[in-house]
């Protein structure tokens, strides 16, 4: 991203799109005569942008892999991942120092686009280490770290660091609700060759 403001800008989009049914990234269609867009809504006006980086890693991806193949909401996702690493071990007081400090050398300002960090210090296991980090304000990114923030979602976060059990029956009980959420396949779906516009 080659300018800051890109980067809360795409974290905004993708925090924004419904995914009842598979994410079908409404928030990045362009108006028509016909339909009124998202972007114009009154609660995205001057908020939600950087719809041009979305454009152009999309035209990348498609370009590499010989034709689309990678959803408009998967590529919003993946940007707005990226994007917020940077702004939080950058400019947030929310995380631990040393934390910050470590992460500084691994993601710099400028370059290190290659670069890659663990999301926590076990990422070869399926653990609670996230949770017991983010009690340690250690959260990657900003959403994460917004979990154990002085929130309501403190309670949970702390059960599931000092409990791995409570962890594991919710987490168990989440993946069922999401396997039954029908996703649109084959030809009842469609990967948007131009994420601003329907095929």
């Amino acid at each position: 991203m080659s300018e800051n403001r890109n980067s809360r800008s795409c974290q905004q989009p993708s925090l924004l799109q419904p995914c009842t049914e598979g994410c079908d990234g409404s928030l990045l269609l362009d108006s028509t005569s016909s339909f009124e867009s998202e972007k114009n809504a009154r609660v995205n006006l001057n908020s939600v942008r950087g719809f041009e980086v979305v454009d152009q890693i999309k035209a990348e991806v498609d370009r590499v892999c010989g034709r689309p193949v990678v959803s408009c909401p998967d590529i919003l996702a993946v940007a707005a991942r990226d994007s917020v690493v940077a702004v939080k071990i950058y400019n947030t007081t929310n995380i631990d120092p040393a934390f910050a400090k470590e992460h500084r050398a691994t993601c710099p300002r400028v370059g290190g686009n290659t670069n890659l960090a663990p999301f926590d210090p076990t990422p070869a296991r399926f653990d609670t280490a996230y949770f017991q980090n983010l009690v340690k304000k250690r959260g990657l990114f900003t959403s994460d770290q917004a979990l154990f923030n002085g929130g309501s979602t403190d309670k949970l976060v702390k059960t599931y660091s000092l409990n791995p059990e409570a962890f594991w029956d919710d987490f168990a009980k989440s993946m069922i609700k999401m396997g039954n959420i029908k996703l649109l396949t084959g030809k009842k779906g469609q990967i948007r060759v131009n994420c601003r516009k329907l095929n």
